[in-house]
């Protein structure tokens, strides 16, 4: 047993929604260098070529020669981007892989010729990854919903793993919030003869860094109409602790909250690893961090400051801490720093419904918040 029926309807209802109702415009140009495509046996999918020198885009500071642009080797992204003509080229060679490949893959090679046309005319327009106007794109090339295509797509966003991975966060508890591993996301798109599979892959780390883990959302559809997800399953695939944890009843009651996730040889393995992610270590980190925090989908950021002094009333004690926070509907994020210094002691994540009054003061930089007694 993993994933609840509930989870998985959820999951169903969201990836049939209309193409134009999910970030897909959003979030391709971003993910699209992370997507791989191959076939069931494990090997990636031929596209249609890219030529081999390109014109620069109009709006560039620089000349309009013709330019080498090379896919690096290892397919990891890591161009050299310095101007936003240079970045826009660098999204635009991955998202021409991923809707060349998919297209030829699904639909045959003389509709991805037709993709690829229309692509090249609209390689020198720097607007192309404006959400409404690639929702045109997809509409007036690709075909919409009907697509095979911008099917597959739906399951490669934000908006569809937000499920999962929200029963995954409420099956670890609030004693044990994660937060995701920057740039740890990975996808792979399995074409095979008679199904279509979607993976998600990524890293979360335990809020405390006692422990880390990846899992993988899988989901699967039928060809050639692709219209229904038959397979939807959660795996932990990977599950680290931090070394200097020695509590063997804190690992084994992590390892049982996970249980309906993992491997039978996941959960007997003895993993240690000193490869965590370490906190911020200092003010200007901490400051830099909450700009854009994880936030788990549905969650709002109702406040945000970088150098607060915060009140703590719980009883049977008190603390008046200085650091950075946020709140959000669902909870608040704090790390404190050392009194003197700007070091970070320690970061917490208090849920609001632990919270019976939060007020702001308006003339000096300090929230107050009073805890409920749960005594």
């Amino acid at each position: 047993m993993t994933l609840s029926d509930e989870t998985k309807e959820r999951t169903r209802s969201i990836c049939a929604k209309a193409f134009g109702q999910l970030p897909i415009a959003k979030d391709l140009p971003r993910l699209a260098k992370l997507i791989r495509i191959c076939n069931e046996e494990g090997n990636e999918l031929p596209y249609i070529a890219d030529p081999k020198t390109i014109t620069r885009p109009r709006g560039s500071t620089q000349g309009s020669e013709a330019q080498q642009f090379i896919l690096p080797s290892d397919n990891s992204g890591a161009f050299q981007a310095v101007d936003e003509a240079e970045l826009f080229e660098s999204l635009f060679v991955h998202v021409r892989r991923v809707l060349l490949t998919l297209t030829q893959a699904l639909e045959g090679e003389e509709k991805a010729q037709k993709v690829h046309e229309a692509l090249e005319a609209e390689r020198t327009n720097l607007n192309l990854f404006l959400p409404e106007v690639f929702n045109g794109f997809f509409a007036d090339v690709l075909g919409g919903d009907a697509s095979p295509v911008l099917k597959v797509l739906k399951c490669c966003n934000q908006s569809s793993v937000a499920s999962p991975l929200i029963e995954l966060k409420f099956a670890l508890g609030v004693e044990n919030t994660t937060k995701d591993v920057s740039n740890s996301w990975r996808l792979i798109i399995i074409i095979g003869d008679s199904k279509v599979q979607v993976i998600n892959r990524k890293r979360e780390l335990c809020v405390e860094n006692r422990f880390q883990l990846e899992w993988e959302l899988t989901v699967g559809m039928m060809r050639p109409n692709l219209d229904y997800l038959h397979e939807i399953d959660l795996k932990i695939k990977d599950l680290e602790f931090n070394e200097d944890i020695q509590a063997k009843a804190q690992i084994y009651a992590t390892k049982l909250l996970l249980k309906r996730y993992c491997s039978e040889e996941l959960i007997s393995k003895k993993t240690f690893s000193r490869m965590m992610e370490e906190y911020p270590k200092n003010q200007n980190q901490a400051a830099k961090s909450l700009m854009d925090p994880y936030l788990i989908y549905g969650e709002k950021i109702l406040c945000l400051d970088n150098h607060v002094t915060i009140h703590f009333y719980q009883l049977p004690e008190q603390k008046s801490l200085n650091g950075c926070a946020f709140v959000t509907n669902y909870r608040i994020f704090f790390l404190a720093l050392h009194i003197g210094s700007d070091q970070v002691l320690f970061s917490t994540s208090i849920p609001v419904t632990t919270i019976s009054k939060i007020a702001k003061s308006k003339e000096k930089r300090e929230i107050e918040f009073i805890c409920k007694d749960f005594r």
